[in-house]
Order: C-alpha cells, then structure tokens, then sequence
C-alpha cells in the first residue's frame, strides 16, 4: 500500500529551507524600500531646488523665506502664494525612528 503526501522529516527539511530563504530575502527587502524612500526625498529635493530657483529668477534675485507654518515674505510683504505658483505642495518626508 503506497502512501501519498509527505513524511514528517521532509516537511520539517521543507519548513528549515523556506526558514532560511525569509532570513535571506527580508533584509534585502527592507534595504530596496529605504532605498526607493532616498530615491523619492532625492527627487522633491530637485524639485524644490527648481521652484526656488524660479522664484528667485521672477523675484530680482530675492530668495523667500518663512514667517510662519502658511505664509512667506518677500522684503516684508507676505506671500502665501508661493506654493500653487511654484509647486503642487511641499514634499514631506516621514523618518523612522
């Protein structure tokens, strides 16, 4: 009388290779997922580098900055314009901890 289906050392030699194989792959895979959060920060850097870049161009070399959380200034008059004319948003970048 045959028997089908697996003894109990294979199953256990099945489970140790699919033990080993997890050990291997997560890490690799944790390390492509920083990696593509570095690519994206690398990316809205560029792109707030040449919204900055516009700006100080249409505004005679004159750099903005941030008075509070919603609006920036431009020899004292605030502009809370300056993010639909020169970008969608401000990118944000969410660091583990």
């Amino acid at each position: 009388m045959k028997h089908k289906g697996f003894t109990l050392i294979e199953l256990m030699i099945v489970i140790a290779i699919i033990g080993i194989l997890s050990v291997i792959a997560i890490p690799k895979f944790v390390d492509l997922v920083d990696k593509a959060k570095e690519a994206s920060t690398l990316g809205n850097l560029g792109a707030l580098k040449s919204a900055i870049a516009i700006y100080y161009g249409d505004n005679e070399g004159v750099y903005p900055y941030r008075l509070d959380k919603n609006s920036y200034t431009v020899r004292g008059v605030v502009i809370p314009a300056f993010i639909p004319k020169y970008m969608e948003d401000i990118p944000v970048v969410k660091l583990r901890r």
